[in-house]
This record gives structure tokens, sequence and C-alpha cells, in this order.
């Protein structure tokens, strides 16, 4: 007879006061208001609709148009995602965990997690050293405004590849993260060599890229993990978001050429206001078409969203509303505009499905077509303007693929967070592996969510593959004794 299948009970240490599924779903929910809740809640009334014309400025922002902004379809989308999610994950994870037995987790060698960030870190330089951006020398290059190193960062998008980026988005900081709770929970001093490692190189990849939101979410999930290994929440958010501030205000820096306003300091001319500067665009029948990807002469083309009208000068206080309008109104701008535009049935796009080539081509792209209404002055590229799962899934096939949807990925958060039950590297791995599909599920469809490079699939196939290789070995070494 095989030898039976030793399973304990694994307590939860005295730091964590809540389940995984209480974190997971309040990085879901808090997320989500923060980014789209806050800012949607206000455009019905005046004094959102001024901040939204603001924030526009100087594209136009059609109110007149926007006939559905607070009416019950609008309010119903709006807290669908607050109520669907959260309900499906914690109805998953209750079943789910009584499924599946606390098992003794597998006993991984730190070098599996090494090697397999060595190798693709390894692709990554190999890959930016083809595309000549592996000094990322246009970043430092304060003579090259912002404009260029948006096309230059659209060029490596297609000389980098997906692959790329979902080893930088999503496998390496996981790795990462991984590593950190090896070394802290098991006094490991190699893993704790081999994250600072990867943490350096990670940063570095997001520098080449020209990317901030990478940097700024890997700067999080370091401070997550330091508070699941139990180091304090308090703490570790008094060494994260410090870090974060200064990560994010040193990349926008760089991505400003010398002179060049940021975006939170542009304002509306003097006097102007929101009434004054709004006005009537096109029917919702007749959307702009997607703009071309192709790349312009960079000498002459520029995007007028980032002029600066001559204003007033601002004291603190003014400039930080508007840096918290900036950041509170990045997704929650889009919001109104997919309530609209998508409103008409025939303006649907279909459920997004994975780009394989056996399927057909996707000739209508919900985050193009949106952003092609918001920002019809810019031409030079196609732009995306990202929608959260409930609200990706109305443009996608309306009502009824916004309940499908949402509820999908609240039971894909409950099932997965089930299997981390422990304080040992792997649970705390999946709960932060949790955590960041949970962020991106409020920033993206529920097909990119899982799919695209910072996708699902990426966050956990390394540790599927730290799981199988250490598997793999273990069962050698019995197979010689």
């Amino acid at each position: 007879m095989g030898k039976a299948v030793e399973t304990i009970h694994v307590e939860a240490p005295a730091t964590w006061r809540m389940r995984p599924i209480y974190l997971v779903i309040s990085v879901l929910v808090i997320t989500y208001v923060a980014t789209t809740g806050i800012g949607a809640s206000l455009f019905p009334f005046q004094f959102g609709r001024d901040q939204l014309v603001a924030f526009s400025y100087p594209q136009q922002v059609p109110l007149d148009w926007m006939t559905s902004l607070g009416s019950p379809l609008y309010w119903s989308l709006l807290f669908s995602m607050v109520v669907i999610a959260p309900l499906a994950a914690f109805l998953a994870e209750h079943f789910a965990r009584q499924m599946i037995s606390m098992q003794r987790r597998p006993d991984i060698a730190v070098w599996i997690p090494i090697a397999v960030a060595a190798a693709m870190a390894a692709f990554c330089i190999y890959k930016l050293a083809m595309a000549e951006a592996l000094s990322a020398h246009e970043l430092w290059d304060r003579s090259i405004c912002s404009h260029e190193k948006l096309l230059r960062r659209i060029e490596l998008y297609g000389l980098l590849g997906n692959r790329y980026y979902a080893f930088a988005y999503s496998s390496l900081p996981i790795v990462g993260c991984y590593l950190l709770a090896q070394g802290i929970t098991q006094r490991n001093a190699p893993a704790l060599i081999g994250w600072a490692t990867v943490s350096a190189m990670t940063l570095w990849f997001d520098v080449a890229m020209m990317t901030k939101a990478p940097a700024v979410i890997y700067v999080g999930t370091v401070g997550l993990t330091l508070a699941l290994c139990g180091f304090g929440a308090l703490r570790s958010a008094l060494l994260a978001l410090p870090l974060a501030i200064v990560v994010y205000a040193g990349l926008s820096l760089l991505l400003n050429c010398t002179g060049e306003t940021a975006p939170w300091e542009r304002t509306l001319p003097s006097g102007t206001t929101a009434a004054e500067f709004s006005s009537t665009v096109a029917s919702p029948q007749t959307p702009a078409s997607p703009r071309s990807a192709t790349v312009p002469d960079r000498t002459s083309s520029q995007d007028p969203s980032l002029s600066t009208p001559t204003g007033p000068s601002r004291p603190l206080i003014d400039t930080a509303f508007i840096a918290l309008r900036t950041v509170l109104f990045r997704m929650a701008a889009g919001f109104p505009y997919y309530v609209q535009i998508f409103s008409e049935p025939d303006q649907r796009c279909g459920i997004e499905h994975p780009p394989l080539r056996w399927l057909p081509p996707r000739t209508c792209f919900g985050p193009t077509k949106v952003y092609s209404k918001m920002r019809p002055l810019v031409t030079y590229a196609t732009g995306f303007q990202p929608g959260p799962v409930n609200v990706s899934a109305y443009g996608e096939a309306g009502l009824w693929y916004v309940i499908a949807a949402t509820a999908a990925c609240g039971l894909i958060l409950g099932i997965l967070v089930s299997f981390a039950g422990g304080r040992d590297p792997l649970s705390i791995a999946i709960i932060v592996a949790c955590c960041i599909y949970a962020y991106y599920a409020t920033q993206v469809s529920l097909t990119g969510s899982l799919i695209d490079s910072y996708g699902l699939i990426w966050l956990i196939l390394p540790l599927i593959l730290m799981v199988a290789i250490s598997a793999v070995s273990h069962a050698r070494i019995r197979s010689r004794t």
C-alpha cells in the first residue's frame, strides 16, 4: 500500500485578522471605488460634470449627448461590480475551501524560483537588446518630450512582443514576491538575495518600457507580501507608500521633457467654465472609427491634449486637487461614454475572444471605440480607454454578459484563493496573485484580465512551473534512494 498523504491543520497566524478572501475582495472593491466609482458617481451632478470637462481639456465633452448620465441603467452598471463579484467570490471560496484538503505545501528549493526568474530575465534582456532599449536612453534624454516617448513606447509593443510584457508585468513580479516570502518566513538568505536581484531587474524592465503603473504596482505587491509575512500592515504601508510615490513622481518627470507641464498641472483657460467649453459632438450612432496605429513624423505631430493654456498661478492645495482629479478620473472618465455608446445594441463589439489563429480577427474593440469618441483630436496612434470587467462586458454583449462576466471574475477569485491556506511562501504568493488579478479586473475586460500580458495566467504560470519542477526533482531523488 502507498503511504497515506499526511494532512495537517494550518492555523492562520496572529497577524492575519481576516481570511484571505476578505483581503482579496477588499482590494477589488476599494480599487474599483477609487478608480471608477468615485468619479463616475460624481458625473451626473454639476460639480462632477465641471470636473470631467476640466479633466478632458482641450478635448470637448459632449454632455448634451450623454442622455444616459444618471439613469437607472447608469447606476445599475456602476454598482454591479461591488455587488455581484464579491457575492460570487464568497460563495465560491466557501464551497471550494470545504472540498480542498489542506495538505502540506510542497517544499520548493530556493534554486527553483531563482532559475525560473533567471530564464525569464534572460529572455527580457535579449528582447530589449534587440530593440535597442536596454539602456532606456530615450527616457533619460530630457530633450525628448512625452509625445515622442509615447510613440517610442508604441513601437516597443511590436518590437518586444507579448511574452516580454507577460514576464515583466506578471511572472517576474510574482516570483519576486515568492522569494521575498520564502526569505522572510524561512529565514533564507539566498532567497532574499534572489528577491533583491529580481526586484532590480523588474523595475529596470519597467523603466526600459517607459511605463509607470507596473513599477508602482510591484512596489505595492512587495508591501503586501511583507504584511502577509507578519511584518505588520502599518509598517509595510509606511515602507511601500513613500517608495511608490517616489517611483511614480520620478518616472512622470522623466517622461516629460524640460519645460513640459505635468498632466496634473494642466487647467482650463482662465475664466472658462465647463458649460462654455463643452459642446455637442457627433451622434453615437456614428462614432469615430479606430485610429491607425502607424507612427507619423515625430517632428510634425503634436497631441493637443499635451498643450497647456495660459492660466493664473495656482496655490499648492489647488495643484493637489488637480492631481487627485487626475488619479480619480483616469478610469472613471470613460464610464459615461461606455454607457451611452453601448446602450445601442448594434454598437456592441461582441464577447472578446483570445487572439487565436483559427478564430476570426476582431474588427470592433470597445476601448478603442470609446477612446476615439473621447479623444477625436488624437489621430497619430490607436488609443485605448479601458473599462473594468463589468463596464467592458456591457460594451461586449450588454447587461446579461455584465452579470455573467462579473460573476465569473468573483468565482475565479474565490476558487483560487481557497488554495492559499497557510503562511507558507506558496500560499502568500497565491494571495498576492489574487490581489493583482483583483486590481486588473477593475481595469480591463474579463478576457484581458485572464490572458493578456498582465493576466492571471501569467501570474500563476511560474507558480505552477515551480511546483512541477519541485515535484519532478523530489521524485527523482526518491527513485535513487
